[in-house]
């Protein structure tokens, strides 16, 4: 199936999102809803066929990612739309998932053999809990870009002050499920680095933005419990440490020398 398909309705639903928060209208939330609920099952049936095809989850080339990647994102947003249900919020979920489609371009579709160095029970662990806190990072952006253009836009009133305070709630506790998983992620890594190449951390260029990552959001999680610091200022922390899980995954593999190239 082509990822043009996905971008295309990803893209609808994050426009029918958006249309829904401007305008507060109930056919184009259901819409909205009713569509992005189709994509995820459609999106859903390609990845369990590619993984028949191929005997082995989709996690071991940047296609299969990045398809993964774009339907934990509108998943996730839909998960937490039963306690956040902010329209806002899907349209900038929709329009991630449709930019991680068009970035599949990038990436050859082919079924390859798998690599023996992804020949390991690890690879499960360590990349599911990666991609499930890329992901998740993914939508706090999202909610944090969201919150910043609220926050910058419109008079203020108390309507508009309870919604700051709801997204803001929002992306903390995305980036609360997404920090542990990162970690996770890295912790499992670190043993399969040992078992495959005999140490547990050499600094490799993706070791070293990973770690990076994980700083950012550690420092975001100290600077939140700071009452000095104002939610603005947290919100513009979180668009940036996704900026740098985007260089870790995307930018290490085109521009440094690194051992997990094929990540």
């Amino acid at each position: 199936m082509n990822a043009g398909i996905f971008q295309f309705l990803y893209l609808g639903t994050g426009i029918l999102f958006f249309l829904a928060f401007s305008g507060e209208k109930k056919i184009v939330r259901r819409s909205a809803v009713v569509l992005g609920c189709g994509t995820l099952a459609l999106h859903l049936f390609f990845l369990v066929r590619r993984s028949l095809e191929a005997w082995r989850p989709p996690l071991t080339n940047m296609y299969e990612t990045l398809h993964l990647l774009a339907f934990l994102v509108t998943l996730l947003f839909f998960l937490a739309r039963f306690k956040w249900p902010i329209d806002l919020i899907g349209g900038f979920a929709g329009l991630t998932s449709a930019l991680l489609m068009a970035s599949s371009a990038i990436a050859s579709p082919e079924i390859e053999p798998l690599l023996p160095v992804l020949k390991s029970n690890w690879l499960l662990f360590h990349v599911t809990a990666c991609f499930i806190a890329y992901s998740s990072f993914a939508l706090a952006a999202g909610t944090a870009l969201a919150y910043l253009w609220v926050d910058g836009v419109g008079r203020r009133d108390g309507a508009r002050a309870n919604l700051l305070k709801k997204m803001e709630g929002m992306t903390h506790r995305i980036i609360l499920f997404g920090y542990p998983l990162l970690t996770l992620g890295i912790a499992t890594g670190s043993i399969w680095a040992q078992l495959s190449w005999g140490r547990y951390w050499n600094w490799d260029p993706k070791e070293t933005w990973a770690f990076a990552t994980w700083m950012i959001y550690t420092a975001y999680l100290h600077l939140k419990y700071d009452k000095a610091v104002h939610p603005r200022a947290a919100a513009a922390v979180v668009v940036l440490a996704f900026g740098l899980v985007l260089f870790t995954y995307y930018g290490v593999n085109f521009w440094l020398s690194t051992l997990h190239q094929y990540a």
